[in-house]
């Protein structure tokens, strides 16, 4: 029963990174019903008990249901009773991702060094690097570019040096969109480009449209409208990550305003921010209310202060928009002290 276990979570891995959440979701269920009853006197039960949670709350973040993703505790207590600290290391790095994508960001840093530092105890310099490369994700959306990028390129270091390509995929994708942010819109569309051909080639499906979306937004943010509405489309019709939405949308709406149409691009920027609120990314409610001001010429204040709350919530001391009328990008500004 142990065995048949570790492979069904091992294979829901598997389908959980090809994209297929449905499936991972399914095989996942499976493992718990054959394990729960048991897990507390067998420890191999409980180590794929364990990893079934862990899946399946990973699975279902991916598919848009992050309401039912409530077993990563219950992993995390599994792996601590077996003093698995690599096990412990993952599960809170997701946790960390999830406070990431509710707006947690404190609490995402917190749980990312935990992880780091579980890692590094278990003797793993790969793992380890996830807590650098998490945390630099985090200072990328707060617009504290230069530190990020130093803390990333140290993540990338142990990963090129140990030949974790995924690894090296993460953060190549997190220092291009640092680049683009900063200001270097060609070099970051190089480095989202190379990240995305990473990915295709490690079948790496919700990653890839990820690193697909941040090219959008490269796209976007280098004054090249008619593209980045080609490839916003394109992505749109097969989108597995509705996270991604707000983000899209909210591209697809400076495009449109590059481009002169002002009542889509008033239409589409939003519905980005409508989007975000449904799926709770404050971030994402934050950029869109801001692009929203920036194309309206700051006629709400209800609007700004909003956003502001927003921005200090996160910690975000720069806001990058991209370009509304012309070709060049704005530069990052602050709306509001936010440290």
């Amino acid at each position: 029963m142990a065995c048949r276990a570790q492979t069904l979570s091992v294979l829901a891995t598997v389908r959980q990174r090809e994209g297929r959440f449905d499936d991972a979701i399914a095989l996942c269920r499976r493992v718990i019903a054959d394990t729960e009853h048991g897990a507390d006197a067998d420890p191999g039960l409980a180590a794929s008990l364990a990893h079934a949670w862990f899946i399946l709350d990973w699975a279902l973040y991916d598919a848009g249901r992050p309401e039912e993703a409530t077993h990563s505790r219950g992993a995390l207590a599994i792996y601590e009773r077996l003093a698995d600290l690599d096990r412990q290391a993952a599960v809170l790095n997701n946790l960390g991702a999830y406070a990431f994508h509710e707006g947690r960001w404190h609490d995402a840093v917190v749980l990312y060094r935990r992880a780091g530092n579980a890692s590094a105890r278990a003797g793993d310099a790969v793992t380890a690097a996830f807590g650098d490369c998490n945390v630099g994700e985090v200072l990328v959306g707060q617009g504290r570019l230069a530190i990020a990028e130093q803390v990333l390129r140290q993540a990338r270091q142990v990963w090129r040096g140990t030949g974790y390509d995924s690894g090296v995929a993460f953060v190549t994708a997190l220092l291009g969109r640092a680049a683009v942010h900063g200001g270097r819109v060609e070099e970051g569309h190089g480095m989202l480009q190379t990240a995305l051909g990473k990915y295709r080639r490690l079948r790496h499906a919700a990653e890839a449209e990820w690193a697909e979306a941040l090219l959008a937004e490269a796209l976007a943010f280098g004054g090249h409208a008619e593209r980045a509405l080609q490839s916003i489309e394109a992505l749109r019709v097969r989108l597995l990550d509705p996270r991604l939405e707000p983000l899209l949308e909210r591209m697809r709406g400076c495009a449109l305003a590059q481009l002169g149409e002002t009542e889509g691009a008033r239409s589409a920027l939003e519905r980005a921010c409508a989007r975000a609120r449904e799926l709770g990314v404050l971030y994402d409610v934050a950029a869109g209310l801001d692009a929203l001001d920036a194309f309206t010429g700051g006629d709400d204040d209800g609007r700004r202060r909003r956003r502001d709350a927003l921005l200090h919530q996160l910690g975000v001391v720069a806001l990058p928009v991209p370009p509304l009328t012309g070709p060049a990008p704005t530069a990052a500004r602050a709306p509001t002290p936010a440290d």
